[in-house]
């Protein structure tokens, strides 16, 4: 087995680890973020008097899209990484 080799499919797989790693904690605050501004929208919408109901709508449609588009993402970022973890997998096997 060369060592070599080795060594940087591990260090590929740590790195892999890392970037998934920021990547939920990345998430997590852009979460928060929109759950504030959400709240905060929210707030200011009820206070007003007119188009109360019409206002309602848009955000709850707005937040929804963006939950959905964010979801999305983090499947596409989460399915990607786990393709190349199995990549580096398989060439360690084949060694």
């Amino acid at each position: 087995m060369d060592n070599r080799q080795y060594d940087t499919n591990k260090a590929w797989v740590d790195y892999l680890e890392f970037l998934r790693n920021s990547f939920r904690i990345w998430i997590q605050a852009t979460n928060s973020v929109q759950d504030v501004g959400e709240k905060m929208l929210e707030s200011a919408i009820q206070q007003s008097e007119e188009g109360y109901k019409e206002w309602q709508k848009l955000v709850n449609n707005w937040s929804e899209d963006c939950k959905k588009s964010c979801r999305y993402y983090q499947n596409t970022i989460e399915r990607n990484l786990k393709e190349m973890e199995e990549f580096l997998s398989h060439r360690d096997e084949e060694k």
